[in-house]
């Protein structure tokens, strides 16, 4: 990741990344585990601006991801210049809505996405009602995909595919395996010559339960054609980790 520059104009922000050579698969287009943290980190810079839980030392208070649904239109390769712009959209009870738009150096969209946000107290891991009382965030009426993002319900006739063990690199300065990491999960459960004959158009992933440990987590699986649904479950506990729906053609 390589930040070119920051800018914000009203209540809309955003930052131009450099793909770079970590931020793309064998094919030279970038990962979609990239791409989500392109999009956390641009708005969390945002997010600092306000003042309030801006992941600090210093706060009480962090954001928490909840729902991530993106829809790509064109291919991001390695070496291009892209400009995510995120806006806060909507509060609803406990969520913020926050969608993003991702755009070449042409003008081009290349990707939408809409996401739900907690905004929650770091040490008792609950949202903060009185914090959230505290803020103000200016929304913008526009959203990319018409809609909020809905957490998905689970899907019962799944098969375990793969097993994979949290390790040191997959934790952030959160003490939880980083939402990105999941992506990368489901995506090594595909082979190579699933990748070179598909492409993704959508992925929605809902982050359920923290992982704080080294653990192990099965990845489950029901697919109908092209639309996948995973699921990761903590071996030891049976605990859902996340659902997620990806949509391929």
């Amino acid at each position: 990741m390589n930040i070119i520059k920051d800018s914000q104009m009203k209540n809309m922000f955003s930052t131009k990344f450099e793909v770079l050579t970590n931020d793309v698969d064998m094919f030279k287009e970038i990962k979609i585990s990239a791409l989500f943290a392109f999009m956390v980190e641009t708005a969390f810079k945002h997010v600092k601006s306000y003042g309030l839980g801006h992941e600090t030392e210093e706060s009480e208070n962090i954001w928490v991801l909840s729902t991530m649904e993106l829809e790509v239109y064109e291919k991001i390769k390695w070496q291009d210049i892209i400009e995510v712009k995120t806006w806060p959209r909507l509060q609803e009870g406990l969520f913020f809505y926050r969608d993003f738009e991702i755009i070449s150096e042409a003008g081009e969209t290349l990707a939408v996405a809409s996401s739900s946000w907690l905004f929650i107290n770091k040490n008792l891991r609950l949202p903060d009602r009185k914090a959230l009382r505290e803020l103000d965030i200016k929304c913008l009426d526009k959203s990319v995909l018409s809609r909020n993002p809905k957490r998905m319900t689970a899907i019962e006739n799944t098969k375990q595919i793969e097993k994979f063990k949290a390790n040191y690199n997959n934790f952030d300065f959160h003490q939880h395996v980083n939402n990105s990491v999941y992506i990368d999960w489901i995506f090594n459960t595909y082979s190579k010559e699933y990748h070179i004959a598909n492409k993704l158009t959508s992925i929605q992933i809902d982050f359920i339960q923290e992982i704080t440990n080294m653990e192990e987590v099965s990845i489950l699986k029901f697919d109908t054609e092209n639309l996948h649904y995973f699921e990761g479950k903590l071996l030891e506990t049976d605990k859902t980790c996340f659902r997620a729906l990806l949509k391929w053609k």
